[in-house]
């Protein structure tokens, strides 16, 4: 996120007149997206999980919290 940031916003952030929260929300919400899925219970989320960790999903195994 941070080659994002302009000499102005580091500027705003150090000064405080920019939250660094809000950037960062609105980096994640822009440029980045995840999977999800609803169950019902706590025991099949897992077992989902685990699926998904080792490669059941068509992209792959998740790069972001590998096994």
């Amino acid at each position: 996120m941070s080659p994002t940031l302009t000499p102005e916003d580091l500027a705003g952030i150090a000064a405080g007149r920019v939250s660094l929260d809000r950037r960062i929300r609105e980096f994640i919400h822009r440029e980045l997206a995840y999977p999800f899925v609803e169950t019902d219970d706590g025991p099949t989320a897992a077992g989902l999980e685990r699926a998904a960790r080792g490669g059941a999903l068509s992209t792959g195994k998740p790069l972001l919290k590998p096994p």
